[in-house]
């Protein structure tokens, strides 16, 4: 039997007006006595239903979207997709922000939304906790992950390749005459990053190139690693013509690093990046890229999602398929 606020209430050592106050942010609470009351919604997996009786009745209007960066320039280009798909069905966008949060800290700003007048959740999140699963099940509304592999079989995802995007950029990098390559991935243990690494290790096996762990560095995703990529290049005595980063925020500093120390791109190194952000057309050179169809993805997305919630059917795995963009920072090798 799913817990109540009085629970909540109790277990805090508060009254149900605070709990209340925490769920909805419609009032200041203390911070001490905050924490306490969403430890207790942790610990009861207590899912609030602002809306009551209401909620049966008529549409909240909302739809949440948790993710675990907003500043990116990839995370950023989905919001406004999402944003401009969730108005166009005449729905408001809230955003929920777990970044630098646990597991828990996910979890409680997923509470937080729960309880909030949402019609629907679409997930972007590393990994889902069972906590946030059973939340997410105990809450009664819809939920579409977006771009990220959970191992929840009753969750619907809207995905893309990511091992094709491999595959293109060993294509690409051999086709041009490139042996001697480089990878900078996302983190390792995600699913993401794994997949794009298998796709290009065993593309470039395909074409009789062996990439060896020397010539992977495990990134993040963020600037900074594509910067200490690039130094550990220009440190190493081994020969690199062409670099893979697996996301362009990457590619575009390890291009950067490289040209400050004299490199030229593409002349000395060929760098291949993925997702096509705006930003890759307005390098120098241009960035050639590995594009996802993001706007297409957020629009399907929020198609699930709204489906699912006026009661349709809809498929658990949608996925959508990269293409190569040639600009100028890749050239044949000689």
């Amino acid at each position: 039997m799913p817990a109540s606020i009085r629970e909540v209430a109790r277990m805090a050592g508060v009254s149900t007006a605070t709990v209340s106050r925490v769920v909805t942010g419609a009032a200041f609470v203390e911070k001490g006595t905050q924490e306490k009351v969403l430890e207790a919604i942790r610990v009861l997996n207590y899912v609030p239903n602002l809306l009551a009786k209401g909620l049966k009745s008529r549409s909240g209007g909302f739809i949440g979207l948790v993710l675990t960066e907003i500043s990116h320039e990839y995370f950023s280009a989905v919001i406004s997709y999402i944003e401009d798909a969730v108005s166009a069905r005449g729905y408001t966008l809230i955003l929920a922000n777990a970044k630098g949060q646990d597991r828990t800290g996910e979890t409680e700003v997923l509470h937080k939304l729960l309880g909030r007048e949402v019609d629907g959740i679409i997930l972007m999140t590393p990994s889902l906790a069972p906590e946030m699963l059973q939340a997410l099940r105990r809450g009664a509304r819809p939920v579409v992950a977006f771009d990220c592999y959970h191992d929840a079989a009753d969750t619907h995802r809207v995905l893309l390749d990511e091992y094709r995007a491999g595959r293109l950029a060993a294509d690409h990098l051999a086709d041009l005459g490139h042996r001697d390559l480089y990878c900078i991935t996302g983190p390792r243990q995600g699913h993401i990053s794994g997949e794009r690494l298998r796709g290009f290790r065993e593309g470039l096996v395909a074409r009789g190139i062996e990439l060896g762990e020397e010539r992977v560095f495990p990134g993040d995703f963020e600037y900074q690693s594509g910067l200490e990529a690039a130094r550990r290049i220009l440190r190493g005595r081994q020969r690199v013509t062409a670099v893979w980063a697996q996301n362009d925020v990457m590619a575009l500093a390890a291009m950067a690093e490289l040209q400050r120390a004299g490199r030229s791109i593409p002349g000395d190194h060929s760098v291949l990046g993925m997702d096509d952000v705006p930003l890759a057309d307005f390098s120098h050179p241009r960035l050639s890229t590995i594009r996802q169809p993001l706007k297409d993805m957020c629009r399907k997305a929020v198609h699930l999602l709204i489906k699912l919630r006026e009661g349709g059917r809809a498929s658990r795995k949608v996925f959508f398929e990269p293409t190569l963009l040639v600009r100028e920072s890749t050239e044949r090798r000689e």
